[in-house]
């Protein structure tokens, strides 16, 4: 691990809770972090699950209790549930942070859901993750904890016996790991059912990028991810967004280094309604249920999308061999209609033609190649997957 990376992060970038984390002569092997919101009915419950699973007796589990100054009275009267049940576990009232165990696990919680604490209005999630991300890596680079790994979950998940187990060493090459995952469907028929269609369309979009051969292919869910310590810095911790925030993150970690999906038991997501937060799980749950109710559409993907991806970035390959613009646009316009022309013009909107050119009058070769992997990145796969779709190929 190279530690001036690591110095740079913490000194210039990381949040001030990091700088405060209270000194210890404990050790632990692992570290997890857990932003909790609104969450006085599931977060005991999964600490309870993790402190079964093994390993969990040296590990030690960030907490950001959080509320924004925007939210709704119902949340703060959440978390302060979730605070006073956490006393019963040695936290202590009135702390910014503070220690605390729960069967033999240890925790350190952090409390940004009191009144003077409140994250800002345009903040949430994605800062209650960061603040816990960058404690862990002030720990890791402290040598409190032993692992390279900063893993990430939720207050609303089930980890399975082999959680730790999944990642106990470094992988090289890999900036990031994503732990194996299932949505537990809840409510009634009709949301049990939502439940069986979101995580279809989940897989079919991870599917038809591996398809296709995209190295973005992996699934984008912040309860399911571990960071590698390093990349985090590189990358400059988890970006401070009201949603979207693991999505933001694996794609800039894509950048630095592979996305690997881990093996072994899943973890298990709650499958609720929420409003939390203006996209994910609990929005996509809302809005396919209503579809259900009233007869409408349900969202899915047409596989001839993930065509149009893959002959891209074939298309890109030949470039990468001979760097000329106008045989690009050719063998992007070779492909048969209607997938022909709308590749072509959602490509050109998007500026990828002019990207390609450009980029080549730079570098060539690998350096091309991974400059044309960058710009083509996550954002860019999943833009041009839904400017096919917009353009018909539904």
């Amino acid at each position: 691990m190279k530690a001036g990376v690591i110095e740079k992060y913490l000194k210039g970038y990381a949040e001030p809770e990091a700088h405060t984390a209270p000194d210890t002569d404990q050790q632990w092997n692992h570290v997890v972090c857990i932003p909790a919101c609104d969450e006085a009915e599931n977060l005991i419950a999964t600490l309870q699950t993790m402190a079964l699973a093994r390993g969990a007796d040296s590990a030690l589990v960030v907490i950001v209790v959080n509320g924004r100054q925007s939210a709704e009275a119902h949340v703060h009267t959440s978390n302060e549930r979730t605070l006073k049940q956490l006393r019963e576990y040695g936290v202590e009232e009135g702390h910014l942070m503070s220690w605390g165990v729960l069967n033999g696990m240890t925790l350190l919680v952090v409390d940004r859901a009191s009144t003077d604490r409140w994250l800002p209005p345009k903040q949430g999630v994605g800062l209650a993750r960061k603040i816990a991300g960058d404690i862990a890596l002030a720990l890791i680079h402290r040598g409190v904890v032993q692992s390279d790994w900063i893993r990430c979950t939720d207050a609303d998940v089930q980890v399975p016996k082999d959680y730790f187990e999944q990642l106990a060493n470094p992988i090289d090459g890999v900036s990031a790991a994503i732990t194996p995952f299932v949505h537990v469907p809840e409510g009634d028929v009709i949301q049990q059912k939502a439940m069986g269609l979101y995580d279809a369309y989940l897989q079919a979009y991870v599917d038809g990028l591996t398809q296709a051969g995209s190295p973005y292919a992996f699934h984008t869910i912040g309860s399911q991810i571990s960071v590698s310590a390093q990349s985090y810095a590189i990358v400059r911790g988890i970006p401070k967004r009201l949603a979207g925030e693991d999505f933001y993150l694996l794609n800039k970690l894509a950048k630095v280094g592979r996305v690997h999906s881990l093996s072994g038991e899943r973890v298990r997501v709650r499958g609720r309604l929420s409003d939390r937060v203006p996209f994910g799980t609990g929005a996509a749950l809302q809005e396919i249920s209503a579809a259900l109710r009233n007869g409408s559409p349900v969202r899915s993907y047409d596989p001839r999308v993930f065509d149009g991806v893959g002959h891209w970035l074939r298309a890109l390959k030949t470039f990468v061999e001979k760097p000329d613009v106008d045989q690009l646009k050719s063998q992007v316009q070779s492909v048969a209609d209607p997938l022909g022309s709308a590749l072509f013009d959602t490509l050109d909107t998007m500026g990828a033609f002019d990207a390609a050119a450009k980029a080549s009058k730079q570098v060539s070769g690998s350096l091309l190649h991974r400059r044309l992997m960058e710009w083509n990145d996550a954002f860019r796969t999943l833009k041009l997957v839904h400017g096919l779709r917009d353009a018909g190929i539904a």
